[in-house]
């Protein structure tokens, strides 16, 4: 918020805006009268106390505020309080309607309040931690040779300290190398052939599982 202040020598030409906003300003008073004092004095809806010079409008709107409440409200919002039409600049008087300051506001950047709701958006050659979720920190992720699924170090359990040399299989596929040797294991025993059990056999039994 940028202010501009028009001192008593040029009020007449630069703030010619004093007559109209004196006018078009109904909370404030004729007699420099502080409206707190008034029983029925209107309120700044921003902290719901009674209205005292000097006060602020909008510049495309005729309500009034606190001017240290609309200066505070411009710093994260550029439409009125009262009616959200959009403004450019405060302009501030005193209890006569006399312009005392301008105020130039810029539009306030667009704020995302659901950041930390939303999921994380993978990009296309980005690998996502099959544990965390994340997509980071790819120089401390591991690819798993059979699947190609990726793993950061830390996830792991346990975690690893450092990439390991030669092929890397990832818990999943290391659980079901492991139940494959033990079904052949069986069927050797048994007579029978393991070749009908297969990487995904093992994946749709754990899913019903």
């Amino acid at each position: 918020v940028r202010r501009l202040i028009c001192s008593d020598s040029d009020v007449s030409s630069v703030c010619d805006e004093k007559t109209s906003f004196h006018k078009n300003s109904p909370n404030l008073h004729q007699d420099g009268e502080d409206s707190s004092n008034s029983e029925d004095g209107e309120r700044c809806i921003i902290c719901f106390k009674s209205l005292r010079p000097p006060m602020a409008r909008p510049s495309n709107c005729n309500h009034n505020f606190h001017s240290e409440c609309l200066i505070a409200w411009s710093k994260t919002s550029n439409t009125c309080p009262f009616d959200r039409v959009k403004y450019t600049e405060i302009i501030v008087a005193n209890a006569l309607g006399e312009l005392l300051e301008r105020h130039a506001v810029t539009t306030p950047p667009p704020q995302n309040h659901n950041a930390e709701e939303e999921e994380p958006q993978l990009v296309e050659g980005e690998t996502l931690c099959e544990v965390c979720l994340n997509h980071d920190r790819e120089h401390e992720m591991l690819l798993c040779d059979r699947c190609e699924a990726g793993y950061h170090l830390d996830c792991l359990s346990p975690p690893l300290d450092s990439v390991p040399s030669g092929i890397w299989y990832c818990p999943l596929c290391s659980d079901f190398d492991q139940v494959s040797s033990n079904q052949s294991t069986d069927d050797s025993w048994h007579g029978s052939s393991s070749s009908d059990f297969s990487f995904c056999d093992y994946f749709c039994t754990s899913e019903i599982t």
